[in-house]
């Protein structure tokens, strides 16, 4: 199993080659911005898919055999992330959002950290 973010071809393609190697099934989450969705221009598409994974509300991570690791991109961002409002901005289904449904988003994304590093700490 394993994440994946459009904006970060090589990461894609390394780990469908991964997945390639296995007998069986293999899952790989992909995440695709989607400018008439998302209300954003496409000319941003890269730049959103690479503020998803800044701001750390997109992780990029591989699971095998158990063993759960955490990307390098997604590692750094986890230890300095960016605001999460940079990569909500630029979107318009975002407009209007709210402060407190802005500090859910937040703290979800804060718990999402926590599990996935202890995981990671824990697969080692």
């Amino acid at each position: 199993m394993a994440t994946a973010c459009a904006a970060y071809p090589q990461d894609i393609f390394k780990k469908v080659q991964k997945a390639l190697t296995f007998r069986g099934p293999s899952f790989i989450h992909v995440l695709a911005p989607c400018p008439p969705g998302w209300r954003f221009s496409t000319e941003k598409t890269v730049e959103l898919g690479k503020l998803a994974v800044k701001s750390a509300s997109w992780i990029l991570w591989e699971r095998e055999y158990g063993k759960l690791t955490i990307s390098a991109q997604s590692k750094a961002a986890i230890r300095k992330p960016i605001p999460l409002e940079e990569y909500l901005a630029p979107q318009g289904r975002f407009k209007g959002i709210d402060a407190k449904t802005l500090d859910e988003l937040k703290q979800r994304i804060a718990k999402n950290i926590a599990h996935l590093t202890a995981e990671e700490e824990a697969s080692a």
